[in-house]
């Protein structure tokens, strides 16, 4: 499977901010995948199945049993994205407390899709 965009949230403690993360790009009806890392599930072990009830492919929920730190968990994120055979144009790791314009994004990383630039953004 081919993404354009996919985004990755590392959780840490927020499940409430990643589950409005979620939502709001859902909303945004972005043609990607959205990814959730989650580096405390024995805080808040009601995430996953909160996040398997939106009852989307474009929705993956990855439990790393425990905090990896953010850059950890985001290569673990990496690293189970190449496992799956998913291939994508860009990838925008997060944390979860971060809001996206209400822009066409697919244009706005358009706008930066030359070869200069490596295919990985980090808000």
């Amino acid at each position: 499977m081919h993404y354009e965009i996919i985004f990755v949230g590392i959780n840490y403690k927020t499940p409430q901010k990643t589950l409005d993360w979620m939502k709001s790009l859902v909303e945004k009806n972005i043609n990607g995948l959205i990814i959730v890392v989650d580096n405390s599930a024995d805080y808040n072990p009601e995430l996953g199945s909160e996040v398997e009830k939106m009852n989307t492919e474009k929705i993956m929920y990855v439990d790393t049993k425990n905090n990896l730190g953010y850059f950890n968990g985001a290569f673990y994120a990496f690293q189970y994205i190449d496992g799956k055979g998913i291939s994508f144009d860009w990838l925008c790791i997060s944390n979860v407390d971060v809001e996206l314009c209400d822009c066409d994004l697919s244009d706005e990383l358009k706008k930066y899709s030359d070869d200069q630039f490596k295919r990985v953004i980090e808000l």
